[in-house]
């Protein structure tokens, strides 16, 4: 089965240029140069929210996420497995199945990107935070592992913690370095502006210097200057709680932006392997299953047998939990499938009288998202 992950960096920005949509390096290289002609956040915010103005016969951005999937020219036969933000609520999830309808592709699995990045680092710890970070945002995910298996428990937006925050940031510092050293402002022009991003992205990723270039040749190596830097980056980080300790995981590029070296790093190709199931729709899963060994349904968590006893309340069709119109009697219990007088299958599911206390079938696609933003 393909991992395809929806992270919004790897995913990157869209470009109109006036006659079509572009993606890929022709848009990252032109996201300082007219910022008003890209979309960076149609994977942060995928919705169907219009956008203003139209351009391309783009409605929302959730048409820009398929034009972006169909670029990729992924095979509509293959099996995939799909890591998606943290952030994403139901409603998100449910855009982006249509997302994945339209571009016909086969959509098995939906899984957090944080749990699946968390199961493959497996930090000997039983709680972590995993740091998500995107072009306008920065998510902080509280995970916690229960009965041997990674889950969330909370996600926290950091206000002006994304990729374009940190480098008007940056930038700032070095525009005044530069007009100090060389009489030059890096931010004079969108062309400037992109020079200066480019070599600032480009070492975030492992180049060996950050430079800035004038017209005449001139250059300022602006990551020698680093304790300039530094000092506000160690300010803001402390002041929402971003720490260089062993349990926090980064992106390798925010890693390398804050200097730490004790804190762990979020993989840039996360693997996983699942196996297939019987269900015609694809299934959320909070939590990756246990044995990934041999193809075939998933094994129902170690919570199943104490749920053997309670009654099913409700059969989950199609993602949607339809309660049962009186007492079950059948011999079928919370995790089974079974098959409606209508002709329908779906999966028996418990639901407690109490809401604050949910208690679904973790493989079910209702299975509750947590989201807690500040």
């Amino acid at each position: 089965m393909q991992v395809l992950d929806l992270d919004p960096v790897r995913r990157g920005v869209g470009l109109w240029n006036g006659v079509e949509w572009r993606f890929g390096r022709e848009a990252l290289g032109a996201c300082r140069l007219d910022p008003q002609k890209i979309s960076p956040d149609h994977w942060e915010s995928l919705s169907l929210q219009p956008l203003i103005p139209v351009r391309g016969g783009m409605r929302h951005r959730a048409d820009l996420a398929v034009a972006a999937l169909k670029a990729e020219g992924l095979s509509p036969e293959t099996p995939l497995a799909v890591l998606v933000p943290s952030a994403w609520d139901k409603e998100t999830l449910r855009v982006f199945l249509g997302v994945a309808k339209e571009c016909a592709l086969n959509v098995r699995w939906l899984f957090p990107r944080a749990v699946a990045a968390v199961s493959q680092v497996a930090p000997d710890t039983e709680r972590g935070t995993i740091w998500e970070w995107s072009w306008n945002q920065l998510y902080e995910v509280h995970l916690k592992k229960e009965e041997g298996r990674w889950k969330r428990r909370d996600v926290r937006a950091v206000p002006e913690g994304g990729i374009f925050a940190w480098f008007r940031r940056d930038a700032v510092i070095a525009r005044d370095l530069a007009l100090d050293r060389l009489r030059y402002d890096p931010l004079y022009s969108g062309v400037t502006e992109e020079a200066l991003f480019d070599s600032w992205w480009a070492w975030l990723h492992g180049a060996q210097n950050w430079s800035l270039i004038t017209a005449d040749g001139s250059e300022l190596r602006l990551d020698v200057e680093k304790t300039l830097f530094e000092k506000p980056h160690r300010v803001w980080a402390e002041k929402h709680g971003l720490r260089d300790e062993k349990d926090n995981l980064l992106p390798a590029p925010l890693r390398h932006l804050l200097g730490f070296d004790k804190a762990g790093i979020v993989p840039g190709d996360i693997r996983i392997e699942v196996p297939d199931h019987d269900q015609a729709s694809a299934r959320w899963r909070e939590t990756l299953p246990e044995d990934t060994g041999e193809r075939g349904p998933p094994p129902l968590p170690k919570s199943a047998s104490k749920s053997a006893s309670k009654p099913v309340t409700h059969v989950v069709v199609h993602g949607i939990a339809r309660p049962c119109d009186g007492p079950w009697t059948g011999p079928e219990r919370p995790g089974d499938t079974v098959k409606l007088p209508d002709g329908e299958t779906g999966l028996a599911i418990h639901v407690p009288a109490d809401p604050r206390k949910p208690e679904l079938n973790d493989d079910s696609p209702a299975a509750p998202i947590v989201l807690l933003v500040e």
